[in-house]
């Protein structure tokens, strides 16, 4: 686990944020807003209510801040 005065965070922390914010989108597919918390837990093979439970806390704790849309003015 990384130690520091703010935020204390271990590998699973980091890398369901990951998978929260760089979701692969597959070439002519229509990309998801964000993976689901099902997908990120099958795909980390951990259970859906930790991956569920950590993301509170990272937003509890200020990390993630806010979700935000961007169109795409294509």
């Amino acid at each position: 686990m990384i130690e520091c005065a703010y935020l204390c965070m271990d590998i699973f922390d980091i890398r369901i944020f990951c998978e929260m914010g760089f979701k692969y989108h597959p070439p002519g597919g229509l990309p998801d807003r964000r993976p689901s918390i099902g997908s990120i837990a099958k795909y980390l093979d951990i259970d859906a209510s930790t991956v569920k439970a950590r993301i509170k806390r990272l937003e509890q704790d200020g990390f993630i801040k806010y979700y935000q849309a961007v169109p795409n003015y294509r």
